[in-house]
């Protein structure tokens, strides 16, 4: 991705876009703006233009979701303690707190979501594909409120997934998939297990520590239909172990992607592969349930497919299930 960087990490908090260059026109940040969030946050590599606390990538106008918050935690004559305050915080209403994003490998946007980022100013082209971690990419969000009623249906961003499932994914000898949406802040659950399968190899994984972005996608059937009603992305970030010949392993306990704190990928002869996906909390995606008595319309089947940006997919289809209740869906 074309990121804009500078030779020193100039995140703009409160009033730190001062002095604009001359052409190519950057903003210099103030020293005693960069200095605390370089050595609180140095990997954030992202994060260094103004507009990470301004609406506008030049700054001088004024300040987005995270620079209000920072501001309003006294930044302006207490910067460390003020990036300490506001960490726990939402700033941009994602679903993913402050710290999430700008720790997740070279940082996402804490104060842009994707209803948001739009208002942003002179940004980079890429901007949409580092505001928000639990989706790849949010330029195909849109929302529609149906007249005269409540309900608000959401196009998911696409990403990697397809409007429908793929047809050349890899096929699992045995498969489960458990949604749980249980009562009580961060408790929803998401597992998905694809083992005794197809071969596939470690090099077709790619290199999930710099390039190769992976998606979760769940389909829904009605009347034979499918919809994509989950879509749980995971793009490079530095969480990823190799484990050689025998595949790659993501363990994040924060479960900063869509709140996946876990992300199983074992190659293999076929058999022997398997690939397993774990996540828990608020961040998760949760779809629409579907009535007052199914989570699922399962009409005929709920396909589940893990799909990453060099094109290798394993998929999993769920007729028969051992519960569909509007807070659980349990399938093998």
């Amino acid at each position: 991705m074309n990121r804009i960087r500078q030779v020193l990490v100039s995140l703009a908090l409160g009033t730190c876009c001062a002095t604009l260059l001359a052409l190519p026109p950057v903003a210099e940040a103030r020293p005693e703006y960069v200095a605390p969030f370089a050595a609180r946050y140095p990997s954030a590599t992202d994060l260094s233009s103004c507009g990470t606390c301004h609406t506008s990538f030049f700054g001088g106008t004024a300040r987005n979701a995270y620079g209000a918050a920072f501001e309003a935690a006294d930044g302006k004559d207490n910067q460390n303690a003020a990036l300490l305050v506001i960490e726990a915080l939402d700033s941009d209403g994602d679903g993913t707190t402050n710290i999430a994003e700008i720790s997740t490998g070279s940082g996402f946007m804490p104060g842009y979501s994707c209803a948001t980022y739009t208002g942003a100013t002179d940004a980079p082209a890429d901007l949409a594909d580092y505001v928000d971690p639990n989706n790849v990419g949010c330029s195909s969000v849109t929302t529609t409120t149906v007249p005269g009623g409540t309900t608000t249906t959401t196009t998911l961003p696409l990403g990697l997934c397809g409007a429908s499932p793929r047809t050349t994914c890899r096929a699992a000898g045995k498969a489960a998939f458990q949604v749980k949406d249980k009562a009580g802040e961060g408790k929803d659950q998401v597992k998905w297990t694809w083992q005794k399968g197809e071969a596939f190899t470690a090099e077709e994984l790619g290199d999930p520590l710099g390039t190769t972005s992976y998606a979760l996608c769940i389909y829904d059937h009605h009347a034979s239909a499918p919809e994509l009603v989950m879509n749980m992305g995971v793009t490079p970030n530095g969480g990823w172990k190799s484990k050689g010949s025998k595949g790659w392993q993501l363990k994040d306990a924060r479960g900063v992607f869509a709140g996946i704190q876990k992300l199983q990928l074992k190659a293999g002869d076929a058999g022997k592969t398997k690939a397993q996906i774990k996540a828990k909390g608020a961040s998760i995606p949760m779809p629409l349930v579907f009535s007052a008595d199914q989570f699922f319309a399962k009409d005929p089947t709920v396909t589940v497919q893990l799909i990453n940006s060099n094109g290798i997919c394993w998929t999993s289809d769920f007729t028969d299930t051992k519960k569909n209740t509007p807070t659980l869906f349990k399938g093998k």
